[in-house]
């Protein structure tokens, strides 16, 4: 079995070297998203506190809060909300 090797003109290896270069920075820039995406999911408090190294509540068995921040702010939200309609309420009928 024979190989042939065919000689590349110095734009050809240029080209090469220029393709190669930009899938390496495509790589980059998908590396840096993905970083970026674990950053995000980083910053949730579900489960924190939790002592028995559960990935999710439904593994978990000691007891730790997995509620989602929102819920807590949405909760808040909903009480000030209430609060301000309750006084418009009141406000109309007085």
């Amino acid at each position: 079995m024979s190989y042939r090797i065919e000689a590349a003109t110095k734009e050809e290896w240029a080209e090469r070297a220029l393709s190669g270069e930009k899938k390496l920075a495509d790589l980059k820039d998908s590396i840096k998203e993905l970083f970026s995406l674990l950053d995000a999911t980083e910053e949730t408090d579900e489960g924190q506190g939790c002592e028995c190294g559960a990935y999710g509540e439904h593994e978990c068995g000691c007891g730790a809060d997995w509620t989602p921040r929102e819920v807590y702010e949405l909760r808040d939200e909903v009480t000030v909300l209430r609060k301000a309609l309750n006084d418009i309420i009141n406000g109309v009928q007085h």
